[in-house]
């Protein structure tokens, strides 16, 4: 979240940009934003693609 005061976005940005496969996302708003209303909406689907990708989706039954 690009104006989060908990976790200020510089550190992460920092280490997106030095992780051999990293990529950063950046949102509007604060720290509590993406847990609900429109920055939950936003956030989430990009939050499942990452663990699809990194983790893998679970087989089809």
């Amino acid at each position: 979240m690009d104006h989060d005061d908990l976790t200020p976005p510089g550190p992460a940005a920092a280490l997106a940009a030095a992780a051999p496969h990293g990529k950063l996302l950046a949102y509007p708003g604060g720290h509590w934003d993406p847990y609900v209303g429109e920055g939950f909406d936003q956030v989430v689907p990009d939050q499942i693609a990452f663990l699809k990708r990194t983790v893998g989706a679970p087989a089809a039954r």
